[in-house]
């Protein structure tokens, strides 16, 4: 017997449908001796295609108007699993079926430092793209980058991906998705580096060691890269982040198909409107042919602006631009700065090579 509801469950919700006693669905199975008979060994097959038949229309009818809440993805497996999970997880797959119309072809990959982070999930949620941060389905997006997978569910599910938490191979990345979109972030070199180093004196701290490292072997430090923010350190990362931004840019600039896909924001220092155009532009449809740049974009100014090929946008809702609980720069990470040879007139850079050239310098 199959009673088919009048709503969906869940809808109200905004989450997918959600399998309970109000669905109503229900197979009666009565005990026989023997064999079970032909209709009984259909029974369990015979409830799993209504079961998805009706999810799939109860998905169509909630979602019809428009994407709204991407459903976490099901930890369980079918196999093993009891009829709850398996519900579960057919009431996933279809909210993706309803919602594979709604799918952005072009990714959109963030290159750069992943702090500091402002929240730009709702920009990318009002526009349809499945968002991920630093970490999605369990793994952090940029080493699946870097490890070259081409066939991680992490690429079919996702379409922005935020905030890398370390440097990402976007040689592979383009080569792997050639219509896909790049944003190379930057901020402030006195700020970066007081997060960075904050961030690590923190974690000493909570360790028992000193907020600043003295030296990559200190009782911290050593056999831990990770738990030294040194002068040497800082050094380091400095000239990395410099060879990184240098390798970006010259790799996008080389070509004009590449220019049309890439361009690199200060975030936090950009205001909401600035931050919006930049990124109307890098996520436009057909880049080859609308709003052309002769030059690769380093920020929102140097946007082309072309009223007659903008297109409606939807909603805004608002950004989160703020540095969220930023620490005020220390004297001592200041200090280091000095030390180092990229004192006060370096500080407000947002493209770090004078800096690593000051350093090579006095190296």
């Amino acid at each position: 017997r199959v009673q088919v509801p009048s709503t969906c469950v869940g809808a109200d919700a905004g989450g997918p449908p959600q399998a309970s006693a109000a669905v109503g669905l229900r197979i009666r199975m009565l005990p026989r001796a023997g064999p079970p008979p032909p209709m009984r060994r259909l029974a369990l097959p015979l409830h799993s295609l209504l079961m998805s038949a009706l999810l799939s229309a109860c998905a169509a009818q909630t979602w019809s108007g428009g994407i709204k809440q991407r459903p976490p993805m099901p930890l369980v497996s079918s196999a093993g699993s009891s009829l709850v999970d398996i519900v579960k997880e057919s009431a996933y797959r279809s909210w993706v079926l309803a919602n594979a119309h709604h799918a952005v072809k072009d990714k959109v990959f963030f290159l750069g430092p992943a702090k500091p982070a402002p929240n730009l999930v709702p920009y990318f949620d009002a526009r349809g793209f499945g968002t991920c941060k630093s970490a999605c389905l369990g793994k952090q997006w940029h080493r699946i980058a870097k490890k070259k997978q081409r066939r991680s569910p992490v690429w079919t599910m996702y379409d922005a991906f935020l905030e890398p938490a370390g440097y990402v191979d976007f040689e592979f990345l383009d080569r792997q998705f050639p219509t896909a979109r790049f944003v190379l972030k930057t901020s402030k070199l006195r700020m970066w580096a007081n997060m960075r180093m904050t961030r690590v004196g923190k974690a000493r701290m909570s360790a028992g060691c000193p907020f600043i490292a003295e030296g990559p072997q200190d009782r911290c430090s050593a056999g831990n890269p990770g738990m030294d923010n040194s002068a040497q350190a800082l050094r380091g990362w400095i000239l990395n982040a410099a060879r990184a931004q240098n390798e970006a840019i010259e790799y996008f600039n080389r070509t004009a198909n590449r220019r049309q896909r890439f361009a690199a924001l200060e975030l936090p220092g950009t205001s909401e409107a600035a931050v919006r155009k930049l990124l109307d532009w890098v996520t436009r449809q057909n880049p080859e042919r609308v709003r052309r740049t002769a030059d690769v974009v380093l920020s929102p100014s140097m946007v082309p602006n072309n009223r007659h090929n903008r297109t409606a946008r939807p909603s805004r809702p608002p950004l989160s631009l703020g540095h969220g609980g930023r620490p005020l720069p220390s004297d001592a990470i200041d200090g280091i700065l000095l030390r180092i040879g990229c004192g006060p007139t370096f500080w407000g850079d947002v493209w770090y090579n004078r800096c690593a050239r000051q350093i090579t310098m006095h190296a």
